[in-house]
């Protein structure tokens, strides 16, 4: 479900990276709240919010607490600015069961590429990110942990992979 086309990045293979992109709105409740009835004639058991940047909805709080309703996972893909962890846990609080990391690299160059990130940017995501998975593996948060990433000519050499999925590995994600 995309909740919103904002974002606070500008990646350069996504459409809503730029603000000249037509389109670039959060979306209204009614648009995103499916009817209960309706994911459950169809069987659904998991809900993944992206967007643009989910975590820029106002109302994401209430998107969530919708969907915790109804289905067994709320899931939300973030590119990590705005998941300090006491958001994350106001979130798992409302019912978020999941996590997604939107990361194409842990490569300053690659990201200053695929995603326009400055070094300060980049590092505020990964410590977002390091703060969320190691409250997890103290046991702090409940929480499914993944990784979202785009492989373009940037990032697919076998040793771009490789370092994102061990970045991935020694963060114990799932």
């Amino acid at each position: 479900v995309d909740v919103t086309y904002l974002c606070n990045y500008s990646c350069n293979y996504c459409r809503w990276g730029s603000a000249k992109t037509p389109g670039r709105i959060h979306h209204p409740l009614d648009s995103i709240l499916a009817k209960p009835g309706d994911l459950q004639a169809m069987g659904i058991e998991r809900v993944v919010l992206s967007g643009g940047e989910p975590l820029l909805h106002p109302q994401i709080i209430q998107i969530i607490e919708h969907y915790s309703l109804i289905v067994e996972d709320v899931i939300l893909i973030t590119n990590g600015w705005l998941a300090e962890l006491d958001r994350i846990e106001e979130l798992i609080s409302a019912g978020l069961t999941g996590l997604a990391f939107s990361i194409d690299s842990i490569n300053e160059t690659i990201l200053a590429n695929t995603r326009d990130m400055t070094a300060p940017q980049m590092a505020r995501t990964l410590t977002n990110f390091g703060a969320i998975c190691e409250s997890r593996s103290e046991g702090l948060l409940n929480l499914e942990l993944g990784v979202n990433a785009v492989i373009s000519a940037e990032n697919a050499t076998v040793e771009d992979v490789a370092e994102l999925l061990n970045w991935a590995q020694v963060h114990n994600l799932d």
